[in-house]
């Protein structure tokens, strides 16, 4: 008697192992196709990007090169000239001095027994210092001593120095006074700064 033949529904490869090697490689595949699908629309919208920019650039050249023309050479010439003129007088007024800081601190540090008679000043080579030379008149010797210590007394006033003394015909002593000042002191630009800063 014969053996029924078994037969055995039992696959050979799990179907789990199966259905995860499906799963898996489906997964990979949507991932694979999303990334190139942004990569596509990415690279549109950079050459989209590019085309408005380019646009753009040349709508400004444009509007510069119509600008331009409204302008005549003629016109831009007189602008050169005006702007060369406004940096000379620009030039020479930061040259400009003005003596008055120097007169207002002699009236106010000189001796009432002084008397000035002569009046120059220069500046020397470096442009750094001003040497304001005086000559003047006075009672005696005591006076220019005093009149030295108060010169000496004030930071505006650099090394004053009085020499050439000596008696006129009407009994005066007669001297000579030298001193060094700022150019910054008597800088016309400077002062007209201080005068605008100090008013309301």
């Amino acid at each position: 008697m014969e053996l029924p033949t078994q037969t055995t529904f039992i696959p050979k490869k799990p179907i789990t192992q199966e259905y995860r090697e499906e799963t898996s490689f489906g997964l990979i595949s949507i991932i694979a196709i999303g990334l190139f699908v942004l990569s596509l629309m990415l690279a549109g919208g950079v050459y989209f990007y590019n085309g408005y920019v380019a646009k753009n650039v040349e709508t400004q050249k444009k509007s510069i090169d119509v600008s331009k023309g409204r302008f005549e050479p003629e016109t831009l010439q007189e602008f050169k000239d005006i702007d060369k003129r406004l940096s000379a007088a620009k030039i020479v007024l930061n040259q400009h001095i003005t003596t008055t800081p120097i007169f207002e601190i002699l009236s106010t540090l000189t001796l009432k027994n002084i008397q000035y008679t002569k009046f120059g000043y220069k500046f020397d080579e470096t442009g750094r210092s001003v040497t304001v030379t005086l000559s003047g008149l006075t009672n005696n010797y005591e006076t220019i001593a005093l009149q030295s210590d108060n010169f000496s007394k004030n930071k505006l006033i650099q090394d004053p120095i009085f020499s050439n003394l000596n008696l006129d015909t009407n009994g005066k002593l007669a001297f000579d006074l030298n001193f060094n000042v700022d150019p910054a002191l008597i800088n016309f630009v400077e002062n007209a700064n201080k005068d605008n800063s100090i008013k309301p």
